[in-house]
């Protein structure tokens, strides 16, 4: 997701903040030595995710391409005759490149694909 509309759970700080519980507990460390290397972890990746700006920059960088997209389509939409005139072949050129999707449709596939690499995701 370009911004996180969920709460994040830290599974790898969580992980590693059990394993060095369980390193504690073999060598008798003190409760709450445990209970640090328990919370500490998990609250370091919960920081570490919810700190990151890459969201915003992948939010601004679609937002940047939609408002392109949007600009080139109306300049397609307002000159295409004389676009036409020139040479038949670019509307066919254009459609290759995105096909017969609106801009919604394009819209939810970019929001998919950034979905997928997000970091939460990871």
């Amino acid at each position: 997701m370009c911004i996180r509309d969920r709460f994040y759970i830290p599974y790898k700080g969580i992980a590693i903040g059990l394993g060095a519980n369980v390193f504690a507990h073999l060598f008798n460390f003190q409760y709450s030595f445990r209970i640090g290397f328990l919370i500490l972890p998990a609250l370091v990746e919960y920081a570490w995710v919810w700190t990151g700006s890459a969201p915003y920059v992948r939010s601004l960088d679609f937002l940047n391409w939609l408002v392109e997209y949007r600009r080139a389509k109306a300049e397609i939409e307002t000159d295409g005759g004389a676009l036409y005139r020139r040479n038949p072949l670019v509307f066919q050129k254009y459609t290759k490149q995105i096909g017969s999707k609106s801009v919604y449709e394009l819209y939810d596939e970019l929001v998919t694909l950034v979905s997928s690499e997000s970091a939460s995701n990871e």
